[in-house]
């Protein structure tokens, strides 16, 4: 089953409360508590942030507790997320039984203090009245998102159950209790996959819990060269991580 709350194009009263409606049925959708409180909750972080996120729900009914994806696409920009999500996010996660949610404001330059704030937000939200399990909170970053990811986990180390990154110029300068999967393209024309190999070799060395992919792509601008090894990433979050 799967929901899409794309309402960075809300931007009145009346598509506030056909935005709240549709919240309303998600909480039900995912079995989580539908008191009036609850629903008071999620209608004050829309309310907030109305028209700055982007929310899509894969969950089944059945399930009691979900986890959580944070999606970082990099500096995409608002036309071309969509693009972004339909080719990579949407396909890799469609299966993984959870909530996807992407703040806008990563999606270009901002500030990086905003961005933890309205990450920090949906969390405290989602955990309370969207049944997402708090150890199953992965943040997913892409290109520049991967940078912005990582900088979140060094402030917030505890946050989240596993930092996923993707065709990156990544480096960890000190070690994170946070597992990491990276997923880096051997023929990315900006990151060369001989500098990640010498970033894992140093990030292990340092104690990271690091797992490595390697993709057989040529472009640094393809996302969807990625479906299947981000795809991967789900086995590897329920059998080692969560």
């Amino acid at each position: 089953m799967f929901y899409q709350i794309s309402n960075f194009g809300f931007n009145n009263n009346n598509k506030f409360f056909i935005a709240l409606i549709i919240l309303l049925s998600l909480s039900y959708t995912i079995q989580a508590n539908d008191s009036d409180a609850i629903t008071y909750k999620i209608a004050e972080f829309h309310k907030k942030y109305e028209g700055k996120y982007d929310l899509n729900i894969t969950a089944s009914s059945s399930d009691k507790k979900v986890p959580l994806f944070i999606v970082l696409p990099g500096w995409v920009g608002n036309k071309k997320f969509t693009d972004f999500k339909n080719s990579l996010i949407t396909p890799a996660l469609e299966n993984a039984n959870g909530i996807i949610f992407s703040p806008s404001i990563s999606w270009k330059s901002h500030s990086a203090a905003k961005l933890e704030q309205i990450i920090k937000d949906f969390i405290a939200t989602a955990t309370q009245n969207l049944s997402v399990d708090p150890q199953k909170i992965v943040l997913i970053g892409y290109s520049r998102g991967a940078m912005e990811a990582i900088n979140l986990i060094k402030n917030n180390d505890t946050t989240f159950s596993a930092l996923i990154i993707m065709a990156s110029n990544f480096k960890f300068k000190n070690k994170l209790s946070t597992p990491i999967h990276v997923i880096q393209g051997t023929k990315d024309k900006f990151f060369p996959i001989s500098k990640a190999r010498k970033n894992i070799i140093d990030a292990k060395s340092k104690g990271c819990n690091i797992l490595f992919t390697e993709v057989e792509t040529e472009k640094h601008i393809t996302p969807a060269d990625y479906i299947k090894d981000l795809n991967s990433s789900i086995p590897w979050l329920q059998n080692t991580i969560w």
